[in-house]
């Protein structure tokens, strides 16, 4: 084992003995090195969309909310007011 092995789980090369490392990585590290860094965007973005829902429906709630008050507050005969007459 010298400097042309690599990790398999890192790619790193291990500790240099004799010669020199090639130029590029190979193949199989550059292709790894491309699905790591897309599956890292991917899960971004997912967690971008998750918490632009979050906030929309957040938003959606209170905008019932305050229209279930001013319903309420609309209405001069309420049936509450209703029932103390009675």
């Amino acid at each position: 084992m010298d400097g042309r092995t690599q990790s398999i789980l890192t790619g790193n090369h291990f500790p240099l003995v004799a010669g020199s490392l090639p130029a590029e990585p190979y193949p199989f590290i550059r292709q790894l090195q491309e699905e790591n860094r897309a599956l890292r965007e991917m899960r971004e973005e997912a967690e971008r969309y998750a918490k632009s829902l979050e906030a929309e429906r957040y938003a959606k709630s209170l905008e019932a909310e305050r229209e279930r008050r001013t319903d309420t507050a609309r209405r001069p005969w309420s049936l509450k007011r209703l029932l103390r007459r009675a």
